[in-house]
């Protein structure tokens, strides 16, 4: 049994058609930051057209069935790369495809009208799905100009989508310049069946696939949100209390040391009063910057609430702890808020525990560096102050003087 081609490609003016107003239906229930959506249904629509005026050769004059159809495909091609960038949040330059859509008009016409030609046609045509689609393909793996191999199956087989729909077109190139084709574009042979079905796949499959894409993203950042605050970047309450629930029983289970780090900055009402509401954030921003810098392998850092930052250190005594609390405070005292009315000093507070037999559980064990912190702020902020069951012998050997223990 051999298939129609003219069916075939009706069927992919069909699909095209119905793809690109499902993704227009469905466009408007994704958030903004998820974007391409409607530039790759523009290019299913174009597909639509350029395809459905493919299968009308014969019945409608050369000009709109060769010229204007190839060069709709063409830039039904484009768009989709277009919508691509977008997806990855990358910049496109629109004018020198304008542009290069206008020569393939005029090649397209001249190899139409001035010298008949129906193998350059198909060349050409190759050449364009077997390059732009090789280079979504390609974009998904090098989204920034460097290798990053994505972790979501639907990315993964996305590119290989696009790389063999690419490879059907480049297959038919080769056909085209090694075989004399047959003059009547509707006459099928596999090198044709191969392509027409990647052209199915390119607008119907890759249509759902991109739309997967989409999905995913909008997953992961639900995740995100849910796992780090988006303020400063670091992890959440949520999130630093699940990790911290896990160090805490590995640690009791190993007898090995733990201990957190409560800091708050001080004054951070007048900040925000002084500053705004504004200046209060790159407050923040700016502590967490210098926090991070002093993150070792295994801490474990987030904001607790409001203008307080949570540490929790593992395989860390009571000492060691101390002496890196005193390292962050004296860090941020010496790093100034800069603003438009001049520099302006930041100071924080820290209360340290170490766990101790008695501490059921981590929010035990907050809960006493919570006290030594209060103690710190009742003492007059910009120091250090350690939980009372976590204080004997350290006064003597202790490498800086000890501003209170409780």
């Amino acid at each position: 049994m051999q298939l129609d081609v003219r069916t075939i490609v009706w069927l992919i003016a069909l699909s095209s058609l119905m793809t690109g107003l499902a993704m227009f239906l469905v466009a408007g229930s994704f958030p903004e930051q998820v974007r391409g959506i409607r530039r790759w249904a523009w290019a299913c629509l174009m597909h639509a057209l350029g395809w459905s005026l493919v299968a009308l050769r014969g019945a409608i004059p050369d000009a709109l069935s060769i010229v204007a159809a190839n060069t709709l495909i063409a830039a039904a091609t484009i768009a989709n790369f277009h919508a691509l960038l977008d997806f990855l949040h990358l910049r496109f330059s629109p004018r020198p495809f304008y542009a290069f859509l206008l020569v393939i008009a005029a090649a397209l016409a001249f190899w139409t009208f001035e010298a008949p030609d129906m193998s350059a046609r198909i060349v050409v045509m190759s050449a364009i799905s077997a390059g732009f689609l090789g280079l979504c393909g390609t974009r998904l793996i090098f989204p920034r100009g460097r290798f990053e191999w994505p972790r979501g199956i639907t990315q993964r087989t996305m590119i290989l989508g696009f790389w063999g729909c690419s490879l059907a077109a480049a297959l038919r190139l080769w056909h085209t310049l090694t075989q004399a084709p047959s003059q009547n574009l509707f006459t099928f042979n596999w090198v044709e069946g191969l392509f027409y079905g990647g052209i199915f796949i390119q607008i119907l499959m890759l249509t759902f696939g991109f739309l997967l894409m989409c999905n995913e993203q909008i997953i992961n950042e639900w995740k995100r949100m849910a796992t780090f605050d988006p303020l400063t970047g670091i992890w959440n309450r949520a999130a630093i209390e699940k990790s911290g629930n896990h160090a805490f029983e590995q640690a009791k289970r190993s007898g090995a040391p733990l201990s957190v780090l409560l800091g708050d900055i001080d004054y951070f009402k007048s900040i925000n009063d002084t500053l705004g509401h504004e200046g209060g954030d790159r407050a923040l921003r700016l502590v967490v910057d210098t926090l991070q810098n002093f993150l070792r392998a295994g801490d474990i850092m987030g904001r607790y609430g409001g203008e307080e930052f949570l540490f929790i250190a593992p395989n860390t005594n009571a000492l060691d702890a101390l002496q890196l609390a005193e390292r962050l405070r004296l860090a941020i005292s010496q790093t100034p808020l800069e603003n438009t009315g001049g520099a302006m000093s930041l100071t924080v507070s820290f209360g340290v525990a170490q766990l101790d037999e008695a501490d059921s559980d981590l929010h035990a064990l907050i809960r006493r560096a919570d006290i030594a912190l209060y103690r710190a702020k009742e003492q007059g902020r910009n120091r250090v102050v350690l939980s009372e069951a976590s204080a004997p012998t350290l006064k003597k050997v202790a490498p800086f003087p000890l501003q209170s223990v409780i």
